[in-house]
């Protein structure tokens, strides 16, 4: 697409003394100017035709695609699969079509992070959250799970019921701790009463441990 560049400027010509030759006006100089005003015209789109313009063989955009609130990108034919759109308070990833919402990646597990759920608002206490709603639970009593700084929480019924962290697994938003490692917990694990250790390297009584005293690393008790 090309822009309109005038050749001559006409309005130059006023300026110039009677018998100047540039002062003409010339067939070949109106000619030339029709010519670059159909070349513009005819390599730019009718504005307006913009609004209703849609790409049958694909198009590329180098800018951003800004929808209004509500509207919807819909992909699927007959509109019938997945729905992207902001309703203005919430961002929404609907499947309203048939089969399920599926996430492929050719990315390797091994290689690298392949989904990433990342809040950059997030301050101390609080985190990135996972919610399952069905027709069956409300918002209140839905579970879900909860990134919160190294830990991993898993919630159920407005309570948390598990919490996963590089010690082990807490249940029910206890202190308690369920853990393992190769040597005995006596002295070297700082734990709940409560907590459970299973030793990778123990045998007959030495296997499984009860913390039963004590708020830091001693108190277990073999099994």
């Amino acid at each position: 697409m090309s822009n309109y560049t005038k050749t001559t400027n006409f309005a130059t010509k006023d300026s110039l003394p009677a018998g100047d030759a540039a002062k003409k006006v010339k067939g070949t100089e109106i000619d030339t100017e029709f010519n670059n005003i159909a070349t513009a015209v005819a390599t730019k789109a009718d504005s307006s035709a913009v609004a209703n313009v849609a790409y049958t063989t694909g198009g590329t955009f180098t800018g951003n695609l800004v929808l209004n609130d509500n509207v919807k990108a819909i992909f699927g034919t007959s509109s019938d699969g997945l729905e992207v759109y902001h309703d203005g308070s919430d961002s929404v990833l609907k499947d309203s079509g048939t089969g399920i919402l599926r996430y492929e990646s050719d990315v390797s597990a091994v290689a690298g992070t392949i989904l990433e759920v990342k809040n950059i608002n997030a301050t101390s206490g609080t985190g990135s959250f996972i919610k399952f709603r069905n027709a069956y639970n409300t918002d209140g009593t839905a579970p879900y799970l909860g990134g919160i700084g190294t830990q991993l929480r898993v919630y159920a019924n407005g309570g948390e019921s598990a919490r996963f962290n590089e010690h082990g697994v807490q249940l029910n938003g206890t202190n308690a701790l369920i853990t393992a490692g190769a040597g005995t917990p006596e002295g070297s694990v700082a734990a709940a009463v409560g907590s459970i250790y299973t030793r990778t390297d123990g045998g007959a009584n030495t296997t499984l441990y009860i913390k039963e005293s004590g708020s830091g690393n001693t108190g277990w008790v073999a099994k």
